[in-house]
């Protein structure tokens, strides 16, 4: 069976609900607010927007439109850029304060109506989920959203929406949402998101913040500018026929709120204008209030060129019959290889498992040449974060299992693993592959690095190897404001690095990169022309492989 039929059965929940055109509405609420007297109408209408022609005309005139303001076009802004309510300068001129991180900004003018009464929050947001529908004309009715639920949530009340966390001081943020779930509604959708950042980044930490009833958030990039290209902007309704998306990756994955810093040199590496795809599955267990359903994600960048080694993640299935009758019991096996990586050898970093409420136990196991499990390397019934054994699997939040670094864990990818799963099936009808939490799933998914060239060691941690001692370092003076000197003793020939770093891992300058022969050497550098202002620093001496750092104090 093909991996990507396999995989599009993990994570979709087919949507199969029509609602009537939502153009309509948005261009009613845009002639009754904006194309009046002395806006947007007449002969000379303001920023040349008229808003008082036909349906045909108004669309035409707002959509993939660049604004006249400068400041805003050369955000990239459109007057209406379809799936982009931020980068949508029309929406932003009439949000006043529904969203802060959709305001205004200098050189952008004023609120729009001009000297009126600013829309009600419903229009607003009705007009918001439009653009991130992919803002469909009046003869699209292939991706629509229901009004009336959004309508309710503001007139009549529902959920508090959650609190937007900080972004990052060192990156940016991402934020999708929110979208509006009914009472007893269950949905995942899905939003292409491009980038447009000033230059290529490394992220060496994802944190997510979602609802607390979401059931997983997934990250993912397309492979190509072309394979996203070839999916719609907006948000999509998914089902089975369209899962495939233009073949998008595995980033990252989650199913309650958090994130972890990468181990020390291995990031993952985006391009400035990466295209993401952003998977939410969440289900409003309320049969009172209305679901105001979001994701927010920070991501923590460094400069270029600081990592040695890419994170890479995989999504595995086993898309074969998990089927499970009332009141039975059932254990269900699938080995999965990964071919083709350097040395034949990938190290996870992060494990992790995934089955719906019928789910009691997750095993994964590394194997040999001819399938024969050899190490348990991941416990459904195990606090990994608490180092402890646990009664019950936690299906809805199972354990995550980590290996920090530089000590992550090697398996001959050729061989793979295996993956082990029991389902208890304790409600009235027969449960198999399915879409919804109300069908099961068989699915893992982990982190690794490839080839089996081990990471580097974190400059701020103590190495047992000693190198230091090893090749009698000796660095002075120390503290120091002026000069800095280091002298060693290489007992045998070998490749020799030595930078130093500041407190955060951060290379700020490379003294020693290239073989020395055996024998005594010695360095002599000035502290300004090596750039260090007072503070705390690493020098991190690597020899042959081995690894250690000598603090330095700059007085």
């Amino acid at each position: 069976m093909d991996m990507r039929f396999l995989l599009l059965l993990c994570v979709v929940v087919c949507v199969n609900v029509s609602f009537a055109q939502n153009f309509p509405s948005v261009y009613n609420m845009l002639q009754a607010n904006c194309a009046v007297s002395g806006c947007h109408t007449g002969i000379s209408p303001q920023s040349g927007l008229d808003l008082s022609g036909s349906m045909t005309d108004v669309y035409n005139a707002i959509v993939d439109v660049t604004p006249q303001s400068v400041t805003a076009a050369n955000k990239g802004d459109k007057l209406i850029k379809p799936g982009y309510p931020l980068n949508s300068f029309l929406y932003r001129k009439i949000n006043s304060g529904l969203y802060a991180d959709h305001a205004l900004t200098s050189g952008e003018g004023g609120n729009m109506p001009q000297g009126g009464t600013p829309l009600a929050d419903y229009e607003r947001e009705i007009i918001k989920q439009w653009i991130y529908y992919g803002a469909p004309d009046q003869s699209n009715t292939t991706q629509v959203f229901n009004e009336n639920v959004v309508q309710d949530y503001y007139t009549l009340g529902g959920a508090p929406r959650i609190a937007a966390p900080a972004p990052p001081i060192n990156g940016f943020q991402i934020h999708l949402g929110p979208i509006f779930l009914n009472t007893n509604e269950e949905s995942e959708y899905r939003l292409k998101h491009q980038l447009d950042l000033p230059a290529n980044v490394e992220i060496v930490e994802l944190d997510v913040t979602m609802n607390a009833e979401s059931h997983h958030f997934i990250l993912d990039k397309f492979p190509t500018t072309a394979s996203a290209n070839a999916v719609d902007e907006g948000m999509r309704n998914v089902n089975l026929a369209n899962f495939i998306m233009g073949g998008a990756e595995l980033v990252n994955a989650w199913q309650a709120s958090g994130g972890k810093p990468l181990p020390y040199g291995a990031a993952y590496f985006w391009d400035n204008d990466e295209h993401l795809d952003l998977n939410y599955h969440i289900n409003n267990y309320s049969t009172t209030q209305i679901l105001p359903a979001e994701v927010y994600i920070n991501i923590h960048t460094q400069p270029l060129g600081t990592a040695v080694a890419e994170m890479k993640a995989v999504l595995v299935p086993n898309a074969n019959s998990i089927g499970t009758a009332p009141g039975t019991t059932n254990t269900f096996s699938a080995s999965s290889n990964f071919v083709g990586l350097p040395d034949d050898t990938a190290q996870i970093w992060m494990l992790a498992s995934h089955t719906h409420k019928y789910g009691v136990d997750y095993d994964i196991y590394t194997i040999d040449g001819s399938g024969n499990d050899v190490s348990q390397i991941y416990e459904g019934k195990f606090d990994y974060d608490n180092n402890m054994p646990v009664t019950n699997y936690d299906w809805s939040h199972p354990p995550v299992r980590y290996w920090d670094g530089p000590d992550l864990y090697p398996i001959k990818a050729s061989w793979g693993l295996r993956h082990e799963a029991t389902y208890t099936n304790t409600g009235s009808s027969p449960v198999n592959w399915g879409v919804t939490t109300n069908d099961e799933m068989m699915l893992y998914y982990m982190q690794y690095i490839e080839g089996a060239a081990k990471l580097p060691s974190n400059p701020t941690s103590v190495d047992e190897d000693k190198i230091i001692d090893v090749i009698n370092f000796d660095l002075y003076p120390n503290p120091t404001n002026s000069s800095l000197h280091f002298n060693y003793h290489l007992p045998q020939a070998e490749n020799v690095q030595i930078d130093i770093a500041d407190i955060s891992g951060k290379t700020i300058a490379k003294l020693v990169n290239n073989y020395q022969s055996r024998g005594s050497k010695s360095y002599h550098y000035n502290v300004g022309d090596l750039g260090l202002s007072a503070g705390m620093y690493f020098v991190v001496v690597n020899v042959g492989g081995l690894q250690q750092s000598a603090k330095l104090i700059v007085k």
